[in-house]
């Protein structure tokens, strides 16, 4: 068995309250969030690697529920020795929804300082490498991840997450050209899920374990 593992998560259901389209209705956040977290994993099954992947609720349209989440997720981590969980979100600003001038990426890691934080900085390295003219929203300059106790990356309770969780937020669904001239572009959606990838090997070297590939 392997001693490591990844986990992709999705966003909300399309079911899930809250606004979650772009102010035309045109872009979708639960579309969106599935479509690359299948992609990453596609790309990653044809590889030999020291890691397992799993994404459990791809398939889900409806919202699982984020205590659900973190129940199965904790128990998909529970054998393994790391576990890396990444959840793929895209931002917003105005609600009710109306356009607005916000860009770039975030990071977020829990109020905790431990692994994850670094991890998180590992993918900022990435993207200024491979993704240079895109804005990473950073907390700090040495401090790539912002701190929120979202539940996905924390828990819920009494019961705290297993693995070392970091949700992203991929632009803004209310800034028009990062939804018609990047979110909906092919070109660029593949640069992103190459930019995922590498970010991907480099964090389980971080952790010592070798990607050969």
């Amino acid at each position: 068995m392997k001693e490591a593992c990844l986990i992709l998560d999705v966003a909300h259901g399309e079911n899930s309250s809250g606004w979650k389209k772009s102010p035309d209705g045109v872009f979708e956040e639960f579309e969106w969030s599935r479509a690359r977290v299948g992609d990453i994993y596609k790309a990653l099954i044809d590889f030999n690697l020291p890691f397992d992947t799993f994404t459990p609720f791809l398939s889900y349209r409806n919202e699982p529920g984020l205590s659900n989440r973190v129940k199965v997720y904790n128990e998909r981590a529970e054998p393994y020795k790391d576990t890396i969980m990444l959840s793929l979100h895209v931002d917003r600003f105005k609600d009710p929804p109306e356009w607005w001038g916000g860009t770039g990426f975030s990071f977020f890691t829990n109020r905790e300082d431990n692994t994850a934080d670094e991890l998180a900085n590992v993918m900022g390295d990435v993207w200024a490498k491979e993704m240079p003219c895109e804005r990473v929203r950073k907390r700090a300059e040495q401090d790539v991840s912002k701190d929120m106790n979202f539940t996905v990356i924390w828990g819920y309770r009494d019961v705290r997450t297993k693995y070392h969780g970091i949700l992203i937020e991929n632009l803004f669904m209310d800034h028009k050209p990062s939804v018609y001239d990047k979110l909906m572009n092919n070109d660029w959606n593949y640069k992103l899920v190459d930019t995922y990838l590498i970010a991907i090997f480099e964090m389980f070297e971080y952790l010592g374990y070798m990607v050969n590939i």
